[in-house]
């Protein structure tokens, strides 16, 4: 895959200027442009920064693995009030998107914000205007996006998304999983405390195992064993060798 083409669609998604990235990472635009057309004219190191910016944590089997703990806010073009959605679908096939959220207001899409296998959060918005267009667009892009329909949802919002956080969109995604548990007190470095839960591991483990032997679906199956072993990793100290290979084991055991 072009890297070059990965960083400008990130780039433009994001809104981010070639003048911007040049002056944050120190080099001249015409050196950024040149990378995105796939010449060898900044350092590795240069181009790793670049991707950091855009939240890009590596890239993987021709994927792009973004940083899960940020919200990315990406905006769609809209030239002469049309909304470019072929920019829209060659921005997802960078990612893997297991879940869809509709955000409407009245009879509008607004914003359309999606959940990828590795757990990053992506916000779609008009890069003018503040609307995509009429609600009876949804059925079309979840047939164009490839996503079952069961693994959508449209949410009706009573305010705009100028301010709206990572943890409030969360919410809406069908991943969400509470519990309720004894709570102890911690105090951070900076002085603050916070009520850490003591977590019922066995329960959810349990809970886990269960639902693996039901769940049908192949791609939520492996986001489902990415994210307990990116987990495991930093829990028991494996390399990524070992992870990998626990990942195809998994894979053969549970047909995904």
């Amino acid at each position: 895959m072009n890297i070059g083409k990965i960083l400008k669609t990130v780039r433009e998604a994001k809104n981010i200027s070639l003048r911007d990235i040049a002056t944050m990472v120190g080099v001249s635009f015409a050196a950024v442009a040149q990378v995105e057309r796939g010449l060898p004219s900044l350092s590795e190191t240069k181009i790793a920064e670049i991707a950091k910016i855009y939240g890009i944590k590596s890239i993987e089997n021709d994927k792009v693995v973004f940083y899960p703990e940020m919200l990315h806010i990406c905006y769609i073009p809209v030239s002469y009030r049309i909304v470019q959605w072929d920019f829209f679908y060659s921005f997802l096939s960078f990612i893997t998107s297991v879940e869809i959220v509709f955000l409407v207001n009245q009879k509008y899409l607004i914003g359309i914000a999606i959940k990828d296998i590795h757990n990053c959060i992506f916000l779609f918005l008009p890069r003018s205007g503040e609307k995509l267009g009429k609600t009876g667009i949804i059925e079309n892009i979840i047939e164009k996006t490839g996503i079952k329909k069961s693994l959508t949802k449209t949410v009706v919002l009573k305010e705009g998304l100028k301010n709206i956080s990572k943890n409030e969109l969360e919410q809406y995604f069908f991943s969400v999983y509470c519990y309720t548990c004894p709570r102890i007190v911690a105090t951070l470095p900076d002085g603050r405390t916070l009520l850490i839960p003591v977590v019922p591991i066995g329960a959810i483990l349990e809970d886990l195992y269960h639902y693996l032997n039901y769940e049908k679906n192949p791609v939520r199956k492996e986001y489902t064993f990415r994210d307990f072993l990116h987990w495991a990793q930093k829990l028991l100290q494996k390399t990524d060798t070992e992870i990998a290979q626990d990942l195809e084991k998994a894979r053969k055991i549970w047909n995904f």
